[in-house]
Formats: structure tokens, C-alpha cells, sequence
């Protein structure tokens, strides 16, 4: 039997104060995404929320090779150890598991 397919959706709102830090996040978020299996499938810009009221500014998605590989991450010391820097790159973060309906 195959594993249903897994993702990361992710929604955020970057810090426009600190463009440095978010470029720094970016720069060590990825790698670590790679080696727990993720595939980068897109990175999104919001051009104009034309419902609702969240101010997501970016999203992105990666496909990985199952939700326990997130969730491991996510629970790991070198994700946490970006807890910092992430506060200082975003003013909001939103990580959601997802599979396709």
C-alpha cells in the first residue's frame, strides 16, 4: 500500500522591518526541510486578498515523505533552534500538514 502524499503548507506574513533575517531564515529553513525529505513545489507572493482578512503576504509548499517526517522535524533541536530567528523574519507564521481530498 502507498503512502498518501504529504505537504507543508505554509503561510506567513514576513517582517518588512527585517528583510536581513528573513533572507537568513530562507537560507538555512530549506536545507533543513531537504534533509528531513521535503521537495520544494512552490513559493507564492500575495498579489491581493480579495476575501477575507489574514494578510498572508507568502506561502509556499513542500511536499514531504510523510507527516511523521514534519512532525519530527518540527520536534527536533535544529528547528527549534531557529525559533529566534524566525520571530525576528516573520511577524506571522502559520505551518499546516496537509494531504490531497
Amino acid at each position: 500500500m502507498t503512502e498518501e502524499k504529504t505537504f507543508l503548507l505554509i503561510n506567513t506574513i514576513p517582517n518588512p522591518e527585517n528583510p536581513e533575517a528573513f533572507q537568513l531564515y530562507i537560507s538555512k529553513i530549506i536545507p533543513l526541510f531537504q534533509s528531513y525529505g521535503a521537495k520544494g513545489l512552490g513559493r507564492y507572493k500575495t498579489l491581493e486578498q480579495v476575501m477575507g482578512d489574514s494578510g498572508i503576504k507568502a506561502s509556499a509548499i513542500f511536499e514531504f515523505p510523510s507527516s511523521g517526517a514534519i512532525k519530527e522535524m518540527i520536534a527536533g533541536e535544529e528547528f527549534s533552534s531557529l525559533n529566534e530567528l524566525r520571530k525576528e523574519a516573520y511577524k506571522k507564521v502559520d505551518l499546516m500538514i496537509c494531504s490531497s481530498l
